[in-house]
């Protein structure tokens, strides 16, 4: 049997089927942040697809707990908990914007697993666009389902052979993009000039096993050129913004590996700024109100476009690989498909913004054509797709209770 439903909201007409079938989707994304694809998703969800069994694991200390757990009560479940495990044992899907092996069970059940554990499939959401060929290291993982973001990328996918075709990798685009897409940001606000370098992974000294958590090498970190560099853009920047040179404070987005930079960043010179964080429940309005993105390598990038925020690239090592080991060169190139110019040093980065119009000129911006050829599936409807997608493939791939 199907109900029909009709949300007056959005006037579109939503097609469930009748709960009952026994399905129960686990959604997760980083534990200690989430606020990223899967948490779009499970929105999404308890909107317009009640009749899913859907629940979402965050931990505790996640600035997003406790906002989602009054909303959606008990369907927000604690990461690593007897409740997490028991609701695990009855996962028939497994969606995430992550892949690491934290995700999939209890530390307990690993060494003794439980009787009664359901076979599931596992879906990978991804955390942003692979411009590298990362799918040799995806080749290892056992992910049922690949899900992209841009016809590139999944033309790579389907292109690379082993383990990939067109029956368990589909175009979506991203659970996220249908609210970035919006032009529905939470009043005016404040805008910035964003700062979010990616990390690198020779500075990660320590990584927890039972979470996603990470300790600083500061050895390394402190002879780092990408402490010096990225110190001289911001009193760069700063000096810019009090001179009324560019007239827009900056924000330095903290990636989640290197979140404990926070602790040590007047002591290791850096200027004061605002900072923001990917688990800020409001972090998605603060993204969309920003005057200008700079990155070096950051998949956020992309999310700039789908906004368009002007985006500047930060290469002062453009020399090197980059790619943390995960990842190989692919169908993306810096030159042929950047969102915006790349610089080198500080002072062309300030160059570059001021070209982009972002010192208060409206100027033209060459890279939005880049940008709408790009995000063909940044239309607002991306989360409907990785549910019909999910769906689809369990109706072909019926996993043994």
């Amino acid at each position: 049997m199907e109900i029909e439903e009709r949300h007056g909201i959005t006037g579109v007409c939503v097609k469930q089927r009748a709960a009952g079938r026994g399905e129960v989707w686990v959604l997760v994304d980083r534990p200690e942040i989430g606020n990223d694809n899967a948490w779009h998703l499970f929105q999404y969800l308890r909107k317009h697809r009640r009749d899913i069994d859907a629940h979402f694991v965050m931990s505790r200390g996640a600035d997003l707990f406790w906002q989602a757990r009054k909303k959606y009560r008990t369907r927000i479940v604690e990461f690593q908990t007897n409740r997490w495990a028991k609701v695990m044992r009855r996962c028939t899907a497994l969606i995430s914007s992550q892949r690491v092996s934290q995700i999939h069970s209890h530390p307990d059940e690993k060494a003794s697993p439980k009787k009664g554990n359901r076979a599931r499939t596992f879906v990978y959401l991804a955390h942003g666009v692979a411009r590298g060929n990362n799918l040799e290291s995806l080749a290892r993982d056992s992910i049922d389902l690949l899900l992209t973001a841009t016809h590139r990328e999944h033309l790579q996918a389907l292109e690379f052979g082993q383990q990939r075709g067109a029956d368990n990798t589909v175009l979506t685009g991203l659970a996220r993009w249908d609210y970035l897409s919006k032009n529905n940001s939470q009043g005016a606000g404040e805008q910035r000039i964003i700062v979010a370098p990616t990390w690198r992974s020779q500075f990660v000294q320590f990584r927890n096993e039972n979470s996603m958590e990470t300790q600083l090498d500061m050895r390394i970190f402190l002879s780092s050129p990408w402490l010096s560099f990225w110190r001289e853009l911001l009193v760069s920047l700063k000096a810019q913004a009090d001179s009324a040179a560019l007239g827009k404070p900056c924000a330095f987005l903290l990636h989640p590996q290197m979140a404990t930079l926070a602790d040590y960043w007047h002591e290791v010179g850096m200027p004061e700024v605002e900072f923001l964080r990917y688990g800020d429940p409001e972090f998605q309005d603060k993204f969309k109100q920003a005057q200008a993105l700079v990155t070096d390598y950051s998949s956020i990038a992309f999310d700039a476009g789908v906004c368009a925020i002007p985006v500047v690239y930060f290469h002062f090592e453009a020399e090197r690989d980059v790619s943390n080991g995960h990842t190989v060169p692919g169908w993306f190139s810096y030159a042929k498909h950047g969102l915006g110019p790349i610089a080198t040093s500080a002072s062309e980065v300030i160059s570059h913004l001021m070209n982009l119009g972002v010192d208060g000129k409206v100027l033209d911006n060459p890279y939005r054509d880049r940008s709408k050829k790009l995000f063909s599936h940044a239309d607002g409807q991306a989360s409907r797709r990785i549910t019909d997608a999910v769906e689809d493939f369990q109706r072909r791939h019926p996993q043994p209770g």
